[in-house]
C-alpha cells in the first residue's frame, strides 16, 4: 500500500467512525467504556512514570532552598557555628547544605507525593471518557486517542505541581525537623498560622505550646499527636527552642 492509499485508508475510517458515532453515540460509549476500562492501567503507569521525575526535582528544590534558609537562621540566632556545620555536611546546588537527616528522608516524601499524584479517580476517569468520546465523534480513532494520551505530560506537570504546592508547607516543616534534630534540638513552640478560610480551633489553642519535635503536639480535635503542617491545608510552623549550650556567648 502506498502512503497516498493509507492516507485515504484513514480519512475513510475517521469518515466511518464519525458517522457511527452520529447515528449510535450509545454504542459507541458502551465500546468506549470498555477501551477505558483495559487501558486505565497503562495510563496509572505512565501517569507514574513521568511523575517520579518531576516530584523529585520539586520536592528537591523544597528541601534544599528550605534547608539553607533554616541553616542561616540558626546561624543569625547565634547558634554554635560548630554545631551547624557538623550537622549541614551534605551539599546541594550553589555551596548549599543539608543535614544528611533531612536528606534520607527525601525518598518517602516523594515515594508519598507521586502516590497522591497516581491516584486516578472517578473524576479523572470521567474527564478521560469525555475528552475520547468528543475526539471519537470528530474522526479520530483508537490508537490516536492512545498516542495522544501517552504523550500528554501537561496533566502530570500540573497536577504535580498543584499536588507539591498544597504540600509545601508539610514538607518545609518535615525537613526543619529533621534539621533541628541532627543539631541536637529537642522542642519546639506551637505558632498558629491561620488558613485561608478558616482554622482549625484546636489548632488555635495550641499556638504557643511547647512540644517534642519527634512527639509533635496534641491536638484536643484529632485525638492524637500531630506535627505542624501535617493535617491537610494546615499551614502552621514551629519555632525551634535552643539550649543554652547551643547558643554563642
Amino acid at each position: 500500500m502506498t502512503a497516498e492509499e493509507r492516507r485515504k485508508n484513514k480519512e475513510l475510517k475517521k469518515k466511518l467512525l464519525s458517522e457511527v458515532a452520529k447515528r449510535n453515540p450509545d454504542l459507541l460509549k458502551s465500546d468506549l467504556d470498555k477501551f477505558i476500562s483495559t487501558n486505565i492501567a497503562l495510563w496509572s503507569a505512565l501517569v507514574a512514570e513521568a511523575s517520579v521525575k518531576k516530584v523529585g526535582k520539586i520536592i528537591s528544590q523544597i528541601a534544599f532552598s528550605t534547608s539553607e534558609a533554616q541553616r542561616r537562621a540558626f546561624i543569625n540566632a547565634k547558634v554554635t557555628k560548630g554545631l551547624v556545620n557538623k550537622a549541614f555536611t551534605v551539599p546541594t546546588v550553589k555551596k548549599r547544605y543539608i543535614t544528611q537527616k533531612a536528606l534520607d528522608v527525601l525518598p518517602d516524601i516523594i515515594r508519598d507525593n507521586v502516590n497522591l499524584i497516581t491516584k486516578i479517580n472517578v473524576e479523572d476517569v470521567d474527564r478521560i471518557s469525555q475528552v475520547i468520546f468528543k475526539g471519537l465523534q470528530e474522526g479520530r480513532n483508537y490508537n490516536e486517542l492512545l498516542d495522544e494520551l501517552k504523550a500528554t505530560q501537561g496533566f502530570t506537570d500540573r497536577r504535580a505541581y498543584t499536588v507539591a504546592q498544597d504540600q509545601t508547607n508539610k514538607i518545609n516543616q518535615f525537613i526543619q525537623r529533621q534539621n533541628a534534630l541532627a543539631i541536637g534540638c529537642t522542642k519546639a513552640v506551637w505558632i498558629h498560622v491561620a488558613g485561608k478560610y478558616t482554622s482549625r480551633v484546636s489548632h488555635i489553642h495550641m499556638n504557643g505550646k511547647t512540644f517534642e519535635i519527634e512527639k509533635g503536639c496534641y491536638d484536643d480535635f484529632e485525638k492524637r499527636y500531630v506535627q505542624p503542617g501535617e493535617l491537610i491545608n494546615c499551614k502552621c510552623i514551629m519555632q525551634v527552642i535552643f539550649d543554652e549550650d547551643q547558643i554563642n556567648d
